[in-house]
């Protein structure tokens, strides 16, 4: 090896790295270029000949004599490029090194932006920044012929293990050679990928979303198709099988680290990552693992049996794949119906493109949108922004500024505000174009020009209206802001201290609250609409209407839609096309702007808005709520879709009762669903003080006093809960959520646990998990039962409460206590058995404590618990407000029946009452809503109907009859309870179901068999008690449910049943009033705060103060 030196040996700042073949044509456009580079004077040219048959070493000679910084290395045998590299790297003194090859060029500045992002990023390992691709020879950045542009993903290390994104000319740090090794000298093609992927894997890199090199297509690199494709895929099944999933999902490292369904999430996520963005064919094989990993921890996610059903068909499988979306069909899967669809309707089965689905997690959620590998090349041409290609083109005049504000005429003391923040900034230049509805708008001065286009504000045209100030617009850096909108005091102080040159620029937007407004925000399929990070980049970003600033070209060149309205994303669809002709939006974290609508607030990474009207001080009129009252409050208002509030009551909560982790845990639990938590996000109840202060100098134009005490504030940082934490334990296997239901003869565990601590304890959950895959429960619920988990390790407690059948927990006490209850008329053999053990049983009626007793259970053993509920989660429809039926087929005057789909329910029964009731041309409907835990569920539910029905009707018409086999969305569910104005429960067992306690809650009479325990609970005060007769349970019901054998249930009166739901709908008045008086009856004898006296008395009983206490429960 033969090493010449034009000057004397020194260390450079940066060493360019050339290997060289036949490349003479090139070498002297190479070394122009590298000179005439900003940093040439720190920069140092490395170049190797691997014994090239052309004149290089003879140009090179040339140029080695005019300029001191190129180091010549000449090996005389035939290298390729990537041994060539690694000895210029042995070679070079540079403390950064970058890849040139001979037929590509820099923009002048090139290396030294890369510099910058690498000093400004210590800890990032590698940059890469954007190239136009020309087909031209010898071009140069200043004159070329560019057809395209790569512009390349934001980095994460998912991204970069799907194709090669490091682009032509990265810079990375010489140091991190020692960590990963230098160019693999076996790959003749493609070992930069593999190195520049080493270097982002252990040392992380970073995207330079500015075009800084031209790239000659089909130059010089020594490669097929075919060859290419092979080392790829042996490069990428190398880097795939052996980098660890926390490093690609590094969430799983941190605050869902050992989360079984954030691991699962991520494996699915990367697995579709795969099968859809990767450049070369992604292994089958390797794709499978990854979802069988995921279903060893989640079980059969109907999500998950869809992907494994796509790769059965992928694999030639395509039987087994078509039964499987069958299968799943029939559970009305949405992904599993549509490529059914796609099966049955593509010509070319072959050529089908089946649809694979993730998980929704925000272990997922907080890397980069997924790019790939077709949306990174781009078109380019003369007509493009030729300013991209300059960095003083892209510099903007900060001095002279055009606000453009635009009105639809509401807002005339805000805009007065706006414009007084305007004027205390001290700009320059400045001028104020007010566009819209500017009735009665009136301002002094020359600085504020009204520009009226009352029709583009009354139709909602929010881009035309911003079109035409730019029409008008003087300056060349404009301002784009919303009426609702104010400057910060020291807005343009920290406007001066950004960057010069950009295209566009958010800035953080903050509510009277203190919460972030949709200020640097993306939208985007898989991570959909979210507020980013501090630092946090996406290809989807968006720059928000309402307060953003950009150079005037960049809004000529874009212009935003004219026909785009309130609601229809123009500022999306603006953003969208800025970044597709090649224009960046950045960030001025420190700029701040008020968003001076005091009904919006923000949790975790979502805006919320208050409804009513209401601000954020409506929380003042439950402040004298106790914690269990305000916990409640949250609960009904997520319930009646009133986020925000709900939002409200949980931060008041945490502020007061910071002790109590149902707040904590409930305002985890909605933050789960927008991506996480944001940083630096806190409510103030009283209004953020910074902003108080300022809006008061602004009204009073004096300066305000500062508080002299921090304003009472919370910021919530905790780690976001999801709603599938159940499934903690890898080896639980469960089925399908869709399938799943609450155990009805059970209490709800928000009463359950509300009742416990109005009695003055704070029980623990003993939670044995029966789902991973959807909750069970409402949100707040689930973050209720969250709050309430037994901590790992606890072993011991001083009363256990266990559900019949009784499963032993791992777990000591010193009394234990059963709760029961029973589906027939006696309890069996096995849990009398069960009952003898235990030193206390409490059931929820009196007749049920008789029942024991006849069978020989002593008296002082057994008292009397009502099931719980807490009322205020139930809100009824208030009267005289319009309801829109939830389910298609609903009619004036409705009849619903939520139950299990089997024979321990007299549906059958409960149809033909109905048809005998009605006449075809009434205007009632009943609503069938069952459940079944069994497959194929919904197809049976309707075949069985069907048979029911045909022999009664032939052809006849009937009365409406819905069926809704699949679950209902928690608030659908909540708008058929109210839609409806008689529940009908047939139940033919013994035992209190949920589903009457609900409707009563929700003010609906009941009609059902006054029979077992249902006995203290309907009355025809309360509702509508139907005739039954008592006889042996059948064979084929035991056979069902073994539990039931040998035991009695009821037959129900059919004409009877008729006969009462006859007498509901033509007595509509008194079917309200015993609905009243049901819900009544439930808030006397079974809400919360009356079950916990009742609780306070069995631990008197039991001679024990403040026990702990460890409820078993099965989730």
């Amino acid at each position: 090896m033969e090493i010449q030196r034009s000057g004397a040996k020194q260390d450079y700042l940066v060493s360019a790295l050339v290997p060289l073949y036949n490349a003479a044509r090139f070498l002297p456009g190479l070394i122009e270029d590298l000179e005439a580079q900003t940093l040439a004077s720190h920069l140092e040219i490395v170049l190797c000949n691997t014994a090239s048959p052309q004149n290089e070493q003879a140009l090179l000679a040339e140029y080695m004599r005019r300029y001191p910084n190129i180091v010549s290395i000449y090996i005389d045998r035939r290298e390729n490029a990537h041994e060539a590299l690694n000895r210029c790297i042995q070679v070079a003194s540079g403390h950064y090194l970058t890849l040139a090859c001979a037929d590509d060029r820099h923009r002048p500045d090139a290396i030294e932006r890369m510099v910058q992002a690498l000093e400004t990023h210590p800890n990032i390992g590698l940059v890469y920044a954007d190239s136009l691709i020309t087909h031209g020879e010898n071009e140069t950045f200043a004159n070329h012929n560019a057809h395209a542009v790569f512009r390349w993903p934001e980095y994460s290390l998912r991204q970069a293990l799907m194709y090669a994104m490091f682009g032509p000319q990265p810079m990375w740090r010489r140091e991190v050679h020692e960590k990963v090794g230098l160019f693999d000298p076996s790959l003749s093609i493609v070992g930069d990928y593999d190195l520049f992927l080493r270097i982002a894997h252990r040392c992380g890199a970073y995207h330079l979303p500015e075009i800084l090199g031209l790239f000659r297509a089909g130059g010089l690199s020594m490669n097929s198709s075919d060859a290419c494709v092979k080392e790829t895929l042996q490069v990428l099944r190398r880097h795939r099988s052996t980098i660890p999933l926390e490093d690609i999902y590094p969430d799983l490292n941190g605050e869902w680290k050992n989360d079984a369904f954030a691991r699962a999430a991520a494996l699915m996520d990367y697995a579709r990552s795969l099968l859809v963005a990767s450049s070369v064919p992604a292994e089958i094989g390797f794709v499978e693992s990854l979802y069988e990993e995921a279903r060893t921890l989640i079980g059969d996610h109907p999500i998950l049996l869809n992907n494994l059903a796509v790769l059965a068909w992928l694999k030639g499988n395509t039987k087994e794949a078509t039964a499987a979306f069958e299968k799943l069909a029939l559970f009305g899967i949405p992904l599993a119906l549509q490529n059914l669809n796609v099966i049955r309707s593509a010509p070319i089965p072959q050529t089908l493109n089946l649809s694979v689905g993730t998980l929704r997690h925000p272990v997922v959620r907080v890397l980069p949108e997924l790019l790939p590998p077709d949306q990174v090349q781009h078109s380019w041409s003369k007509a493009s922004p030729q300013s991209l290609l300059s960095p003083e083109g892209r510099k903007a005049d900060k001095s002279a500024l055009s606000f453009i504000v635009i009105t639809g005429g509401k807002r005339q003391n805000l805009i007065a505000l706006l414009v007084q923040s305007i004027r205390k900034q001290r700009i320059p230049k400045y001028e104020v174009l007010i566009c819209g509805n500017c009735e009665g708008l009136q301002f002094e001065g020359e600085d504020v020009i009204l520009l009226p286009c009352p029709d583009l504000a009354a139709q909602g045209r929010l881009g035309a209206m911003r079109n035409h100030g730019i029409a008008r617009a003087r300056y060349e850096t404009l301002v784009f802001l919303d009426d609702d909108c104010i400057l910060d005091s020291e807005w343009y102080v920290h406007l001066l201290k950004g960057p010069d040159t950009f295209d566009v620029l958010t800035m953080q937007v903050r509510m009277p609250d203190g919460t972030r407004y949709w200020d640097r925000a993306t939208k985007a399929p898989q991570r959909g609409q979210m507020i980013l990070c501090e630092g946090e980049e996406d290809h989807a970003i968006y720059a928000t209407g309402g307060a953003s600033l950009m150079r005037a070209e960049v809004a000529r060149m874009v212009r935003w839609n004219d026909h785009l309205k309130v609601g229809e994303e123009e500022d999306i669809d603006f953003s969208r096309r800025c970044r597709a002709m090649g224009y960046s939006i950045g960030h001025l974290a420190d700029s701040l702007i008020y968003h001076a609508d005091a009904t919006y607030t923000s949790l975790g990474r979502w805006v919320y808005r208050r409804k009513g009207g209401r601000t954020q001080e409506w929380i003042y009129t439950v402040e004298t709520q106790d914690s269990l009252q305000l916990y409640s409050e949250a609960l009904a208002r997520f319930e009646q879709g009133e986020l925000a509030e709900s939002i409200d009551c949980l931060r008041w909560g945490l502020l007061n009762h910071p002790e109590n982790r149902e707040f904590r845990f409930g305002l985890s639990a909605i933050a789960f669903l927008t991506g996480g938590n944001l940083s630096n996000n806190a409510w103030y109840p009283n209004g953020w003080p910074r902003f108080s202060q300022w809006l008061a100098e602004l009204q009073e134009s004096t300066a305000a006093e500062s508080p002299s005490e921090p304003a009472p504030h919370v910021e919530h940082l905790d780690r976001p809960l999801s709603p599938y934490f159940f499934a903690s334990s890898a080896d639980v296997k469960t089925s399908d959520p869709l399938l799943q239901t609450l155990h009805e003869t059970r209490e709800a565990p928000d009463a359950l646990l509300f009742a416990w601590r109005q009695a003055g304890i704070t029980p623990q959950l003993w939670a044995q998990p029966c789902s991973s895959q959807a909750p069970q429960y409402p949100l707040l619920e689930a973050a209720l039962m969250k709050a309430h988990l037994i901590e790992e390790g606890a072993a011991k407690a001083d009363l256990l409460i266990t559900f019949a059948p009784y499963e032993e927990p791992s777990i000591e006490a010193d009394i234990h206590i059963g709760r029961l209850q029973w589906p027939t008329l006696l309890p069996s053999s096995a849990w009398i058995a069960a009952c003898q053990k235990l030193d206390r049983i409490w059931v929820p009626t009196s007749s049920q404590r008789e029942r024991l007793l006849e069978v020989g259970i002593e008296a002082e053993k057994v008292g009397v618990v009502p099931l719980a509920v807490n009322c205020d989660r139930y809100r009824p429809q208030t009267k005289g407000q319009p309801q829109t039926p939830p389910l298609k087929g609903m009619r004036r005057f409705n009849f619903l029946a939520h139950f299990e789909w089997s024979r321990t329910y007299a549906w059958e029964t409960l149809v033909r009452a109905f048809l005998q009731a009605f006449r075809p041309e009434e205007d009632v409907a009943l609503v069938l809503h069952p459940f079944a835990l069994q497959e194929n569920a919904a197809q049976r539910m309707r075949q069985e109907l069907a048979q029911c029905l045909l022999p009664m009707l032939g052809a006849r018409h009937h009365p409406s009859i819905v069926l809704q086999t699949t679950p209902l969305e928690p608030e659908l569910l909540r708008a058929l309870y109210r839609a409806c104005h008689c529940f009908v429960s047939v139940a033919r067992t013994a035992d209190i179901k949920r589903s009457v306690l609900e409707a009563m809650a929700y003010s609906r009479p009941v009609i059902a068999p006054a029979w077992g325990a249902m006995q203290e609970l309907l009355s025809e005060e309360t509702g509508y008690p139907v005739q039954a007769i008592e006889t042996p349970v059948n064979f084929v019901a035991a056979l069902e449910k073994p539990w039931l054998r040998e035991g009695r249930w009821i037959d129900i009166d059919e004409a009877d049943l008729s006969r009462q739901m006859r007498l509901a709908l033509d007595n509509p008045t008194e079917a309200d009033a015993r609905g009243e008086q049901a819900r009544l009856f439930l808030k006397q004898r079974h809400d919360y705060r009356v079950v916990a006296s009742t609780l306070q008395q069995e631990l008197k009983r039991l001679e024990i103060e403040k026990p702990s206490v460890v409820i078993a429960y099965q989730l």
